[in-house]
């Protein structure tokens, strides 16, 4: 049996290990599925995940950061409603925006690769979800202790 060195160069023919033929694509369906669980959050991660099984590693990053920043200003502007406000379209409009975003990347972006790629696992979509809306909870529950210990 003859050991291999992780340090020698890679076989003529060998393609990059990070190219992105047969990488796990979440489809916009899955993201409009986390974003309902999870916000704007969930689905910006889903992206951020595409956007790394494609090698474009910082891209990833600023989506995520994104998801971060819309979370936050969304959570923002329904603590501010008055009590009446019907706010269900917040949550139903940031659903369909994250699909229409996860649509619009992948029918530019990607191409022919995401109609031969396999869909990302349910688990993790679902995972993703639930992990942000019990993040989200948290962060709420946070600023209203907050918000009475300072008499506000």
């Amino acid at each position: 049996m003859a050991s291999q060195n992780p340090f020698d160069a890679l076989p003529t023919g060998t393609s990059d290990p990070a190219a992105p033929t047969g990488a796990r694509v979440y489809s916009p369906a899955q993201v409009l599925g986390a974003t309902f669980f999870g916000g704007v959050l969930a689905g910006s991660i889903l992206i951020g995940l595409n956007h790394r099984s494609h090698g474009q590693s910082e891209r990833a990053m600023w989506t995520v950061a994104a998801g971060v920043a819309g979370t936050a200003v969304l959570l923002g502007i329904g603590m501010m409603l008055p009590e009446n406000f019907p706010s269900m379209g917040i949550p139903i409009g940031s659903m369909f925006a994250m699909r229409g975003y996860a649509q619009t990347l992948q029918a530019a972006g990607y191409g022919r690769d995401v109609r031969e790629a396999p869909s990302g696992p349910l688990g993790v979509v679902v995972a993703v979800g639930i992990g942000c809306f019990v993040l989200m909870m948290i962060a709420v529950v946070a600023l209203v202790l907050a918000a009475e210990a300072a008499g506000v």
